[in-house]
């Protein structure tokens, strides 16, 4: 019988157990969309613990940015921050994925 504490394999990819972090926005980023300390240790903390983190809603342009110190992934300035919040995640055993945002048809 299978538990959530059992590994998963995925694609090449092994997840460490079968606990998923969902994304949830937590305006920890900066006011221009980048990484911080804070949104770091948010992740770390919880990384240690589930198989999975989905980070946040991340905005591809800034059209598509929905609330104050939203997570963005617009431009090459986020790359640098992008990738130490992944190298962190990894460090703590976690996989992990990023959910993007774009922008409502219905706002263009």
């Amino acid at each position: 019988m299978v538990s959530l504490t059992d590994p998963l394999k995925v694609k090449g990819f092994v997840i460490r157990n079968r606990l998923v972090m969902p994304p949830m926005l937590t305006s920890l980023a900066s006011e221009d969309g980048k990484v911080t300390d804070a949104l770091i240790e948010h992740y770390a903390s919880r990384a240690q613990y589930v198989g999975l983190v989905i980070v946040e809603a991340s905005y591809v342009s800034e059209v598509g940015k929905r609330v104050d110190r939203q997570l963005g992934v617009h431009n090459d300035n986020v790359i640098e921050g992008l990738k130490k919040l992944a190298e962190v995640i990894h460090e703590k055993g976690a996989c992990t994925v990023v959910q993007i945002a774009i922008q409502d048809r219905g706002q263009v």
